[in-house]
């Protein structure tokens, strides 16, 4: 079965930019994980683009989560069950800075990009900016 096949047979979690909400839903095709009792989905829709999971970061016990878009290099870091960070276009993008654990997921994510890491005021003051590496 080719990827396009696969696709149209799976049933993915849509993934809104502010909303998280919604149900984990399963299908034959699809693998999970086990995390917390909660089960991480391997396929996510989100922004109306489809990922796959790329990198379960070990270091924080399968709590950051890349995934890369099908097809393309583009990747979303998946910090606990929300959106934080956007590598798209060779170009990086942060939604905000969210606890001191999502800043440690935040730099681990930007560093496997070739970016610098950065402190809670550098998280804030390139939030919703376009960075190039």
């Amino acid at each position: 079965m080719n990827k396009k096949d696969m696709l149209e047979n799976i049933k993915f979690t849509d993934y809104q930019t502010e909303s998280l909400g919604g149900q984990w839903l399963y299908t034959p095709y699809m693998d999970y994980y086990k995390r917390n009792k909660r089960d991480i989905k391997k396929y996510i829709k989100y922004d109306g683009r489809y990922f796959e999971i790329f990198e379960i970061l070990p270091e924080y016990y399968n709590k950051a989560i890349i995934y890369k878009e099908l097809e393309k290099e583009n990747y979303i870091l998946l910090s606990y069950e929300t959106i934080v960070a956007e590598y798209k276009d060779k170009k990086m993008i942060l939604y905000g800075y969210y606890s001191q654990t999502t800043a440690k997921h935040i730099n681990t994510f930007l560093q496997k990009f070739d970016f610098k890491g950065m402190n809670k005021k550098e998280i804030l003051k390139n939030t919703n900016v376009e960075m190039e590496g």
